[in-house]
């Protein structure tokens, strides 16, 4: 388990060490079906069609750059704002009798451009050629990735399986007493004693209502016997238990900085897959 908790929870050791089994298995099985998701994602991909394709890799920054750089290569900007010189609204010059195409899109692309990429009275490129000529120069890196694709599926997929494995976890443990009824001591340290149950002897108030002399007084009088001091000091109550708890040890705790009654420990687990 991470450090990265800000509060950790105290709770009991057996919740702790179920909580834990249940989260390292609910992280395998999401691992598994992460790797399901991947397949399925691989073969549907294989299974669009061309333009789709090169669609769906246009979304990724990654493939977007590469694309990016072939049209810088083709195509530079005169504009130190502009990675390119193909964007929505660029300056183009159509292939005429006495001019020639500017950009040359046909001749790095092999790419003719029709009259809806073009806005004729401006001489720019529209959104529409913008997108036809990036699709156009990702057709090529799209044609690589499929044949890997294909590669892959042919020689079969790795499929990772966990079969078996080692959890660590750091700890702080501390003890506290619970009972029925009760809210439990969280402190972690010792638990403070409970007073004695038992009353010391009191003088009856009808002796001083009488008129018996000192000595009478004095006679009739018991002392008082002294208590033994410990009795009933560590006598422990029935309806209280002692709970050991745990909470995730932290750098930030004081266990790290002084230690006191506070145990810090580490948990091992050792664990095998069965199908």
């Amino acid at each position: 388990m991470s450090n990265d908790n800000l509060t950790p929870i105290d709770m009991g050791f057996a919740e702790f060490v179920a909580k834990l089994i249940s989260e390292v298995f609910d992280a395998v099985v999401t691992s598994q079906a992460e790797q399901q998701e991947k397949l399925q994602e691989l073969h549907e991909l294989m299974a669009l069609p061309e333009e789709q394709l090169v669609d769906y890799f246009l979304q990724q920054d990654s493939f977007l750059l590469q694309v990016d750089e072939l049209l810088a290569a083709h195509f530079p900007s005169d504009d130190d704002a502009q990675l390119h010189g193909i964007y929505d609204g660029a300056p183009y010059q159509p292939k005429t009798s006495r001019q020639p195409e500017k950009p040359a899109v046909f001749e790095k692309l092999g790419l003719k451009l029709e009259k809806e990429d073009i806005n004729a009275n401006d001489k720019v490129l529209t959104e529409t050629g913008v997108l036809k000529i990036y699709r156009k120069a990702a057709s090529a890196y799209t044609i690589q990735k499929r044949t890997v694709m294909n590669k892959l599926i042919e020689q079969g997929l790795s499929n990772i399986v966990v079969d078996s494995g080692k959890i660590n976890a750091k700890l702080t443990f501390s003890t506290s007493m619970v009972g029925s009824g009760e809210d439990d001591d969280s402190s972690g340290n010792t638990p403070e004693t409970e007073t004695s149950d038992i009353t010391q002897p009191r003088l009856s108030p009808s002796i001083f209502s009488t008129n018996l002399s000192r000595a009478h007084l004095s006679s009739a009088i018991q002392p008082i016997q002294p208590i033994n001091r410990y009795v009933g000091l560590l006598k422990p109550n029935i309806n209280k238990q002692v709970r050991l708890k745990v909470k995730q040890a932290s750098n930030k705790s004081p266990q790290d900085v002084e230690a006191k009654s506070n145990i810090f420990s580490e948990v091992e687990l050792n664990f095998k897959t069965i199908r």
